[in-house]
């Protein structure tokens, strides 16, 4: 599967390898559709939607109701899709934070095999999909989910319980040793205040019990692992606040997936330093086309050469079109918008 072809996968991703290669090369310009709710939401855009036959023909979808009585496969004009694509990138209704990756390994096909087979988990619909924590693990008891802006009242109930310096509550909690707390204290305090001033207080009028039981995990977090929760420790460690998802069908050597607002580059480095032997190629962009894009090649175990391109470059669209399927340089009139009458 070509990288342009990732967006027919993003459409639908329920379609295999096998159903992108016996329908996804079939219909030139078409891209594949499996799944009828998906099916519907293209219908509702400006692309052409169509029903696909196995005798290599089509007809066009006109009405929804159509869907319902086609079991087959659809199939989304793929310069219409572009189009569609183009026009919600310059009118900020895409989702910008959504950035696609491909991970291209070449080496020994064996040892491109152990590797596959050591990082991925195999979706219900059989496609792998990378899974950092084969890669950079993450700690489970890291796995507490609190909005970020509660963690420090939760640990601030915490440290007034154990506190030795307040008075002794009926909480379950035993008072720290003052060299004890000195120490907890210091680092919970350092951590909030690494960009600001940030007030600990270790003396609440009424702390609350079960408040402290959670702000006890917090901090001891922070101690043992330098952040409180999942989501600080994987933009830490993965570069990203969240695992890959919307994997999507490849060739037997590429990973192909999405990340939140960046590319997982220190999961790639890592991943090459596992895999020495293998050359790796990571491409990704954003949505937006205009920013967040970038090539890293690693060899040896090694980042060899990186390329972050200015927006709007040669070598920027060359990205993008690795991984959309178009050249963004390649716009027609009808892609620009249109003043209003």
């Amino acid at each position: 599967m070509s990288p342009g072809r990732f967006l027919a996968a993003q459409i639908d991703p329920t379609c295999t390898q096998e159903d992108m290669k016996a329908y996804g090369y079939t219909w030139t310009g078409m891209l594949p559709i499996r799944n009828a709710d998906l099916a519907k939401m293209v219908f509702s855009t400006t692309a052409s939607l169509y029903a696909l036959h196995e005798d290599n023909t089509e007809s066009l979808i006109e009405e929804e109701t159509d869907i319902d009585s086609w079991n087959g496969l659809y199939g989304v004009d793929a310069d219409e899709w572009r189009a569609y694509l183009m026009q919600n990138a310059k009118g900020g209704t895409m989702e910008k934070n959504k950035v696609y990756n491909f991970i291209r390994a070449v080496g020994d096909e064996e040892e491109v095999r152990r590797m596959m087979s050591a990082v991925t988990v195999v979706t219900d619909e059989g496609i792998p999909c990378f899974d950092f924590n084969k890669v950079i693990p993450m700690p489970d008891e890291l796995k507490v989910n609190v909005g970020i802006s509660a963690i420090r009242g939760y640990i601030n109930n915490y440290l007034t319980m154990v506190n030795p310096c307040t008075p002794a509550y009926d909480s379950g909690f035993e008072k720290f040793s003052e060299k004890d707390f000195k120490e907890l204290y210091e680092t919970v305090f350092d951590y909030f205040n690494q960009e600001r001033i940030t007030l600990i207080n270790c003396y609440l009028p009424s702390p609350d019990a079960e408040k402290a039981r959670l702000g006890e995990k917090l901090a001891h977090n922070i101690e043992k692992y330098g952040q409180p929760t999942w989501y600080e420790w994987s933009i830490q460690h993965w570069g990203t606040q969240w695992n890959a998802y919307y994997p999507a069908p490849a060739d037997e050597n590429t990973l192909a997936f999405c990340t939140r607002w960046a590319s997982p580059t220190s999961v790639v480095g890592k991943l090459a330093e596992m895999f020495p032997a293998l050359k790796f190629e990571h491409v990704w962009a954003d949505e937006s086309f205009g920013c967040n894009f970038g090539r890293n090649i690693y060899m040896d175990g090694k980042n060899v050469a990186s390329f972050t391109p200015a927006a709007g470059s040669e070598e920027a669209n060359k990205i993008v079109a690795d991984i959309f399927g178009f050249d963004p340089s390649e716009t027609t009139e009808d892609d620009e918008e249109q003043p209003e009458m």
